[in-house]
């Protein structure tokens, strides 16, 4: 008998049996459908964290303020004067300093919005690669004598002016009027997935001068901050390799201008990127566990059937055998079986991983993403847990006397 008649032999052999069949690769579904839910999560999130980075830079690291108390004589909280002296630092490239004013009010025409007024210099369009729809952006006129000018973010566009032209028109940001210069790119960030990060929300942010940030503080009987104090520094180096010493060379240069290590703090995204992606790895490694059990108990239900097929079936074995069919084409039979079984289950498994992350992304609002790559992975492992399963039943049914399997009821 030629190899290739076994096949269809081994495939009505299946077919006779529908539901047991069945119920053999059910072990095999769950294990590939967790499996591939899994990995389908892990990608979409891997990807998702990746983005929100790269939507910070994977070159910047920030320096916040995290001292409370503002005091012009002492060196707590950050001041200018840091972000001066971490922009001279030779593996620096740029630098911004910013104060922030969330929950402002900014009015046009009529309607009245709540957005945070982002007080910055004009190198931050650059260094966090904010875009422009139209117009310009704030420069080093405009930040010099504190002009009355902004830059407003996409969805604040769109609220204050619709579908109106934003470019040259007056809003009223707190108690002072402004000209808007510009609208940004609308940026899609979402909630963030890497613990510690904090994306910032640019579509309704608006832009201002640093200096003209005098028109948010309160009087200096009620809080106003000293002119040189300021929220945040963004650095950015040329290269994502060279983040990491530029973040120690940062540390150690604010730590000798300041008596309190306390008053700051640096937040470096590529490395909340590394760390959020090994917690992601230790969360594979157990679910993938938890998937090769599944695996293994589907592998152990198909050698079960198997061993149970060959003694049920012992007696067309010995017909085959006397009929002149070789010991090699009844192994190749049996373990044809098993690995159609397990394709099976592998196939019917995809859909459910499939359907799994479909319902994972619609009702958890969660990310995910099918990479063939792990599609492909499943579809071996199956395999192999196929002729794993399969060898030693076939290898029993090889080896089966035939005047014995003939003399068998």
């Amino acid at each position: 008998m030629h190899p290739i008649q076994v096949f269809p032999i081994a495939f009505r052999s299946l077919a006779s049996n529908k539901v047991r069949s069945l119920l053999t690769a059910l072990g095999v579904v769950f294990g590939v459908g967790a499996v591939v839910a899994m990995l389908s999560i892990s990608e979409g999130a891997k990807k998702e964290s990746t983005e929100q980075v790269e939507l910070l830079g994977a070159n910047t690291i920030f320096v916040e303020n995290a001292s409370g108390n503002w005091d012009g004589g002492t060196t707590e909280g950050l001041v200018m004067r840091d972000a001066g002296a971490l922009g001279a630092l030779d593996i620096v490239s740029g630098w911004a300093a910013l104060r922030r004013y969330p929950e402002s009010v900014v009015q046009a025409g009529g309607r009245r919005v709540s957005a945070e007024v982002v007080a910055t210099t004009p190198a931050f369009k650059d260094i966090l690669n904010l875009e422009l729809q139209s117009g310009r952006f704030l420069d080093a006129v405009d930040d010099a004598g504190g002009a009355k000018v902004c830059v407003l973010g996409s969805s604040l566009k769109k609220a204050l002016f619709a579908f109106e032209g934003a470019r040259g028109q007056q809003v009223k940001i707190g108690d002072s009027w402004y000209t808007v210069i510009g609208v940004s790119e609308y940026k899609k960030a979402g909630r963030s997935r890497v613990r510690g990060l904090k994306l910032p929300h640019y579509n309704t942010q608006v832009f201002v001068p640093l200096r003209a940030s005098r028109d948010f503080e309160g009087t200096r009987e009620r809080g106003r901050r000293p002119d040189e104090s300021i929220d945040e520094i963004v650095i950015e180096v040329a290269s994502s390799r060279d983040v990491p010493a530029a973040s120690v060379l940062a540390e150690k240069r604010l730590r000798r201008l300041h008596s309190d290590n306390k008053d700051f703090k640096l937040i470096v995204p590529q490395a909340l990127l590394q760390q959020s992606q090994r917690t992601q790895r230790t969360f594979n490694i157990v679910m993938g566990a938890i998937a090769g059990i599944s695996l293994l108990v589907g592998g152990i239900g198909i050698m079960n059937i198997m061993l149970a097929t060959v003694l049920e079936r012992r007696h067309e074995i010995g017909v085959r055998r006397a009929a002149g069919a070789t010991s090699h084409a009844v192994l190749l039979q049996f373990l044809i079986e098993a690995v159609a079984l397990s394709l099976v289950g592998c196939v019917v498994g995809i859909g459910v991983g499939v359907g799994l992350s479909a319902a994972v992304a619609g009702y958890a609002a969660w990310r995910t993403a099918i990479n063939v790559l792990h599609i492909l992975v499943a579809v071996g492992v199956a395999g192999v847990v196929g002729v794993a399963s399969g060898y030693y039943p076939a290898r029993r049914a090889a080896r089966t006397d035939p005047g014995e399997a003939l003399r068998y009821e």
